[in-house]
């Protein structure tokens, strides 16, 4: 399986990519432009969905935990995640729990094909915020999100809301 880390120039945190190696993966690390380049963000997604090969998303700000990727790997459903907290705990947003979001997630190949003319879309191209929420939008009748635990460490710092 590849492991593909996609950052900015100056954004990848010191500790995603030895969360990876640390479990015998290799992290392939994407810097990307701003769309609508082709090493984008939604570039490097469509490439990966196209390669007809299986593939995790490790974004850069995302700290993997020791077996979490070899569980992706293991896992038969087409589609698995590991959530993390947001601005607050990811079960406390009251996003459904079939909701994945890209930061630590695992697509086998039939996921590529659901897809499909979508990856060629103006709308997929725009930016890389909301590619997880046009993936679930499109995939939801058909496949539900596999979720794994625990959940992985995002290393995001929110601004405060003081009240």
């Amino acid at each position: 399986m590849i492991v593909a880390v996609p950052t900015a120039h100056d954004r990848l945190h010191p500790t995603v990519v030895p969360s990876i190696t640390a479990q015998g993966y290799a992290a392939h690390v994407y810097t990307c432009p701003d769309p609508p380049h082709p090493a984008s963000y939604p570039g490097v997604l469509r490439a990966f969905f196209r390669s007809g090969e299986s593939f995790c998303i490790v974004e850069h700000d995302i700290e993997s935990l020791p077996g979490a990727l070899a569980a992706l790997t293991r896992c038969p459903e087409p589609w698995c995640w590991n959530a993390y907290d947001l601005d607050v705990a990811f079960d406390d947003t009251g996003a459904s729990p079939h909701f994945a979001m890209l930061g630590h997630t695992r697509f086998r190949p039939v996921v590529g094909r659901m897809l499909g003319p979508l990856l060629d879309t103006v709308r997929w191209w725009r930016h890389w915020d909301g590619l997880d929420l046009l993936i679930h939008w499109r995939l939801r009748r058909r496949l539900v999100p596999h979720r794994h635990y625990p959940d992985v460490i995002h290393h995001h710092e929110y601004p405060r809301r003081d009240g």
